[in-house]
């Protein structure tokens, strides 16, 4: 399956220190899954070699069959965290909530009706995620929290899938906020 893809974000040493991005600091981001699945990723293209040879048309090839029911697996992946001396730390997302997938929703009151109308009957509902950089020290006690570089989407942990995100960024969460939903102690 090669490499898994990934979404990063790199801070540099004034961009830190202009947001005060440091231990007291959380990743903040709203995210939820798609009903879409990706299509196979195409080989890379050789551009050291000429094509001399005549193209011929690719044979017509059929649509895949329609999903027979709505996609059940368990959507996941790793949030990584590195520092300026390149050590880092990751955490399953799952550990701070599920990510969702869409809501089916209907609006009118006749069966069917809502298909003819309207190009999908799901909702994306994102749901948000705080998660305080003190969480990566419990997995790895020598980051250094207070010099981090980059923050990594790692799609590690479901074979496949798309999400939307949105709202990501820096925060300095309240204490009592995060004791009060259960983490940080």
């Amino acid at each position: 399956m090669g490499r898994p893809a990934a979404y990063e974000i790199a801070l540099g040493d004034s961009l830190r220190a202009a947001w005060r991005v440091d231990h007291s600091s959380a990743v903040v981001f709203s995210l939820a899954a798609t009903d879409t699945k990706p299509g196979p990723r195409q080989p890379a293209k050789d551009t050291t070699k000429k094509d001399t040879t005549a193209k011929k048309p690719a044979p017509a090839r059929r649509p895949p069959p329609p999903p027979k029911g709505p996609d059940t697996t368990v959507f996941d992946l790793s949030v990584e965290i590195a520092d300026a001396s390149g050590v880092t730390a990751k955490v399953p997302l799952s550990a701070y909530g599920p990510v969702r997938r869409p809501v089916e929703s209907y609006i009118y009151r006749r069966n069917g009706r809502d298909k003819l109308r309207f190009g999908s009957l799901s909702e994306i509902v994102l749901q948000t995620y705080v998660i305080p950089f003190e969480e990566w020290r419990r997995v790895s006690p020598a980051i250094d929290l207070d010099r981090i570089t980059r923050v990594r989407l790692l799609f590690d942990r479901t074979p496949a899938g798309s999400i939307v995100l949105d709202n990501i960024g820096f925060s300095r969460i309240s204490r009592d906020f995060l004791i009060a939903n259960g983490s940080g102690q």
